[in-house]
């Protein structure tokens, strides 16, 4: 959820990736997460083991005010597909 960093898509080619993020989030940009899907998607990963949901309206996380956006975890973790997929992969 909203990774930030130097994540390396081709150290991630055998670990599957759903990433949550949202559009409206200020403290890490949602490119991240879509730059990483995407190399992954042209690294020959198939779309159910490298997805991406982006939110427009990410919530603001409680307590963190400046922080507008980045609580994509509120929504993600409130998918109820997530937890189906989740079980169906394994590291």
């Amino acid at each position: 959820v909203a990774p930030a960093g130097s994540v390396q898509a081709s150290r991630l080619t055998k670990t599957a990736v759903w990433a949550f993020h949202g559009r409206n989030d200020e403290v890490v940009p949602y490119s991240y997460s879509e730059d990483l899907i995407n190399e992954l998607r042209e690294l020959k990963v198939p779309e159910d083991e490298a997805r991406l949901t982006l939110y427009e309206e990410a919530p603001t996380p409680p307590g963190w005010p400046d922080s507008v956006g980045h609580a994509s975890t509120i929504p993600a973790y409130s998918t109820e597909e997530l937890y189906i997929w989740l079980l169906q992969h394994s590291l």
